[in-house]
């Protein structure tokens, strides 16, 4: 391979797969696990934009129906309270255990 190929290779290793899991590391931190991993179904809705707008692909019914009820999904899944925003307060039972 000739050494604008290793670079390019390099700069999309790093530049786009590494700062992809950078960004979904912070995901999984702020937003937890699950609703980390509804980025999975966003992507394809994204790619069949993409081909529509560059590459000039045709959207028949079926395509917009599917986008629309994986947009619905993912929308009923983040409209749930994120993991670990609201703490637990502990039980009165353990706070006045040994206080006989």
């Amino acid at each position: 391979m000739s050494l604008e190929a290793w670079a390019t290779l390099l700069a999309l290793g790093l530049g786009g797969t590494g700062i992809a899991y950078i960004v979904y590391l912070w995901l999984i931190e702020h937003m937890g696990t699950v609703r980390a991993s509804l980025v999975t179904y966003i992507v394809p809705i994204i790619a069949l934009f993409l081909g529509w707008l560059v590459l000039d692909e045709t959207i028949g019914p079926n395509v917009i129906l599917g986008a629309g009820l994986i947009i619905v999904g993912v929308a009923s899944v983040m409209r749930g309270q994120a993991p670990g925003s609201e703490r637990a307060q502990p039980r009165e039972e353990t706070l006045a255990f040994g206080a006989d």
